[in-house]
């Protein structure tokens, strides 16, 4: 069965991956993890050096594994892996308990990711997540690395290797997605596809395709709003309401005789609008949006004394 945005991770990942996702990261479906965007970048230069790390820090540093050291506890059973690894700039310890990632070899450079803790003086990673970088790793290999927020036990690297399964397949995206900007008005406004805007979001060459996906992204976010908002308008546009016109001599030509200003254009106008929609036999459903100092409070409180002359309540909470 072909894979669709709704498709449980489960089906595409494996039981056990999607299960810590689900529960750590609430990503249940193939669209939860591709609307999981990275929260920054980096490259190789850019990693947290190990000079740098203070007891406590939970971050992901990039180092080489300088020496390995396994042998038997004498507390306890089982073995303990003790592996010093440097970037040039500082040292530091990962403890391994019984055999974990004692396969590790002197030279090789890899993503470590834990707590910052101290043993004897000494920095210290126990248990770290632990990435060893081949020569074949193009994800590292790229100008910008994505790294995504994160959890215990999902790090930013097995979250970057879940999507990349799903974009492997260059025809996958475009079977999936249907995109909801219309050419048109994507040739109009300079916007990228979707399925273009997902992958430079993901998996980027440079910041300009980072940016561009943003921009295209953001149009979605604001489609998405104004769908929902046009859904309950049109909800309520169906919904019984009682009509509240404006009624000469009561208490909002009392507000205006009393107001010790005169009303600006802008505060006419949309105190108008208001006016008009209150008149109707449809529920007013408005978001009334203005600087501070603009007079949104004279705005509104003229409506309610309209609302207040046709024989209604109105309430004012600040």
């Amino acid at each position: 069965m072909a894979m669709t945005m709704g498709t449980p991770l489960t089906r595409v990942l494996g039981p056990k991956t999607a299960k810590v996702m689900a529960e750590q990261l609430s990503l249940l479906t193939v669209r939860d993890l591709l609307r999981h965007y990275p929260r920054r970048y980096a490259r190789r230069g850019e990693m947290t050096r190990l000079d740098g790390l203070e007891v406590g820090d939970r971050v992901t540093v990039l180092a080489q594994v300088k020496s390995v050291n396994t042998r038997r506890m004498q507390q306890r059973r089982g073995t303990l892996t003790e592996v010093t690894v440097g970037d040039g700039a500082g040292s530091m310890r990962l403890v391994f308990f019984n055999n974990r990632h004692a396969h590790l070899d002197v030279g090789e450079w890899g993503l470590f990711a834990g707590t910052v803790g101290l043993w004897r003086g000494e920095k210290q990673f126990s248990h770290p997540d632990c990435h060893i970088i081949t020569g074949d790793d193009d994800d590292w290999a790229r100008a910008m690395v994505p790294l995504y927020p994160a959890s215990k036990d999902v790090s930013s690297w097995v979250v970057q290797k879940s999507v990349k399964m799903l974009m492997d397949d260059p025809r996958s995206l475009e079977q999936m997605l249907e995109d909801p900007i219309p050419a048109a008005v994507r040739e109009r406004h300079a916007l990228v596809d979707l399925p273009t805007a997902l992958r430079q979001k993901h998996r980027p060459e440079t910041q300009e395709q980072v940016d561009e996906a943003d921009e295209r992204l953001k149009w979605d976010e604001a489609l998405v709003l104004q769908a929902t908002l046009a859904a309950r308008r049109r909800a309520a546009a169906v919904e019984p309401g009682i009509a509240r016109p404006r009624r000469s001599g009561g208490l909002l030509d009392a507000v205006d005789a009393a107001l010790p200003f005169s009303l600006t254009d802008g505060q006419r106008e949309v105190g108008e609008e208001l006016s008009a929609e209150l008149s109707r036999e449809q529920p007013m459903n408005r978001l009334l949006q203005g600087e501070v100092g603009s007079g949104k409070t004279v705005v509104a409180l003229r409506a309610m004394a309209q609302v207040v002359d046709a024989g209604g309540q109105a309430a004012l909470l600040a």
